[in-house]
């Protein structure tokens, strides 16, 4: 909700829509429309009541601290603050697991299929965090070299990744 004050009785003339674009829409009273405008006042009016009941009693509730058996003072915030997962931030979490499961099960299979030398490069770069300059220097090899073989290697992953 963006409304934190009412409208008005005098303003209740019409209403105003305010899109997610940015865009408006005014909704004009007319002999059809006054009952429209009325409960949709009614309405906003409602959002503004919560909200400042909200602001005024959870909020000031929560901010309160209470001793707890230990004869410490601890926020009642922290006391009802739920830190589990909603179901569907559970399921998200189940199936974006799954995801990377699959994914790393095809990296897996995409990096064997690479040359000895392209695993060993991406292990170095990667994993051990190595700059291509120090693998160039461990392999013996020209930094140059270093770098096409991993730019190989990773478009070789893309492909079979995709």
């Amino acid at each position: 909700m963006t409304r934190f004050f009412k409208t008005s009785l005098k303003k209740r003339t019409n209403y105003i829509y305010f899109h997610a674009d940015g865009t408006k829409t005014v909704i004009e009273t007319n002999g059809d429309t006054e009952v429209f405008i009325e409960l949709l006042h009614d309405e906003d009016d409602e959002a503004v009541n919560k909200y400042r009941h909200y602001e005024y009693y959870v909020t000031q509730s929560l901010d309160q601290t209470v001793n707890n058996d230990n004869g410490k003072d601890i926020s009642l915030g922290d006391v009802v603050t739920d830190d589990a997962l909603t179901p569907l931030e559970e399921l998200l979490a189940w199936e974006s697991t799954k995801e990377q499961e699959q994914l790393i099960s095809k990296l897996r299979m995409a990096m064997t299929e690479l040359t000895p030398l392209q695993q060993d490069t991406l292990k170095l770069f990667f994993f051990d965090g190595m700059t291509k300059v120090a693998i160039a220097d461990l392999q013996g090899k020209s930094e140059t070299a270093v770098r096409k073989c991993i730019n190989g290697a990773i478009e070789s992953l893309k492909k079979k990744l995709i």
